[in-house]
């Protein structure tokens, strides 16, 4: 960072990401708008907004950035573009959808979970308040039906309950499959 970016929340999430040996993966962006995502498919990073870091505390900083490490040192945005193809190959098959649907809520969930083993579960769903509500949000495509709830909903449920959330595929995408086949 630097220049512009000389911003006290800014040198929260230098720190943070030094503290967590995540320096040369984060990229700072530009924009008030509240981000975090990975991207890259053979060498993930992360990016994190100024109008995120602005949004959060440091423990929900931190909690972003676990829950992002997960996804890039899992692959996530590799195996999210794999899992849309075969969506994509199989999209006469009603099940084909469902099962996108669940595996991308599963990675959410993984991340979720690793974020938590290290940081509480409800700093965590602070986090996710303040990035769902901030004035400047983007409205997540993250929002397909699965099982009745949104990958978000599955998410909060998750956070704010001792139980995890079971993924599971609908009677009704097995039987309309079925039916294809």
């Amino acid at each position: 960072t630097g220049g512009q970016l000389a911003r006290p929340r800014v040198h929260a999430l230098d720190e943070l990401a030094a503290a967590l040996k995540l320096s040369r993966q984060v990229i700072v962006l530009r924009t008030e708008t509240p981000l975090a995502f990975c991207f890259g498919l053979l060498q993930p990073h992360i990016c994190v907004s100024i109008g995120l870091a602005d949004a959060l505390n440091d423990k929900e900083l931190k909690a972003v950035l676990l829950h992002e490490d997960h996804h890039r040192r899992r692959y996530a945005p590799l195996r999210a573009m794999l899992a849309e193809a075969v969506g994509a190959v199989f999209f006469f098959l009603p099940v084909a959808a469902e099962l996108r649907d669940l595996f991308l809520a599963s990675m959410e969930l993984e991340a979720d979970r690793h974020a938590a083993r290290v940081i509480a579960r409800p700093v965590l769903a602070g986090a996710l308040h303040k990035t769902l509500t901030h004035p400047l949000a983007v409205r997540s495509a993250q929002a397909a039906g699965i099982t009745g709830l949104s990958a978000t909903e599955a998410r909060i449920a998750e956070l704010l309950d001792d139980h995890p959330v079971v993924l599971r595929l609908s009677a009704r995408s097995m039987i309309l499959t079925s039916a294809a086949i």
